[in-house]
């Protein structure tokens, strides 16, 4: 089974690229994955580790989350800072290629 598909380059430019309204889709909603395309190209090594990155920082959320027994949208204030310190700390000896300040 084929799926239609539209690639663009990486080097693409923004006046470049189509407007979202002329983009064909098979549904009435297009989401774009950035909002702006990146210019540069990284080798796929560095694009499976920053992947592994980021399934730990989920998965770092999801047991903050589960250890304050709450959720993003339902957390008040004082919760939101507890959240982001454990968050902080956690994920500051998770984590290898990307860095907290």
């Amino acid at each position: 089974m084929q799926y239609p598909t539209t690639r663009y380059s990486l080097g693409s430019t923004k006046s470049s690229l189509p407007s979202i309204s002329s983009i064909p889709s098979s549904s009435s909603v297009y989401i774009p994955y950035y909002d702006y395309y990146p210019h540069e190209t990284i080798p796929l090594e560095q694009f499976q580790t920053l992947a592994m990155e980021r399934l730990k920082i989920l998965k770092c959320t999801e047991q903050a989350l589960a250890k304050l027994n709450t959720t993003l949208t339902t957390a008040s204030t004082t919760k939101t800072d507890e959240i982001e310190k454990l968050l902080r700390k956690e994920l500051k000896e998770k984590l290898t290629y990307l860095k907290f300040r």
